[in-house]
């Protein structure tokens, strides 16, 4: 858990710190179009798409303009919206199953990147 955890935060400050690259952003989209290709195959993933926009106050109209929006993010939108909402010293660690064995451990390693 505790090699996870500083893998992971390593990786989040490296990103805070320099950004994503051009082909990070492009793997990232790819994965969008797939997963937005996928959620057509199922009317029940369909519903929980648009169930999902809907709680969150859009209309079908503001939806197809958001997720094309999404689509046309430059590299460096992407990374202005990086450093100015990605803060690790704010992340919350939260674990499932047996975590008492690492618990000690987890709650240094907190105090370690706060």
């Amino acid at each position: 858990a505790l090699q996870g955890l500083t893998s992971t935060f390593r990786e989040i400050s490296k990103i805070c710190k320099k950004g994503i690259t051009p082909e990070e952003l492009k793997k990232f989209k790819s994965i969008l179009s797939t997963q937005e290709t996928l959620l057509n195959d199922s009317p029940a993933s369909t519903l929980s798409d648009l169930h999902s926009y809907h709680m969150h106050g859009f209309s079908i109209e503001e939806m197809l303009e958001h997720k094309a929006r999404i689509n046309k993010l430059t590299l460096n939108e992407v990374n202005k919206a990086i450093k100015k909402y990605l803060d690790p010293t704010k992340l919350t660690v939260s674990g499932a199953g047996p975590t008492k064995a690492v618990e000690k451990a987890i709650r240094n390693f907190n105090k370690s990147v706060k």
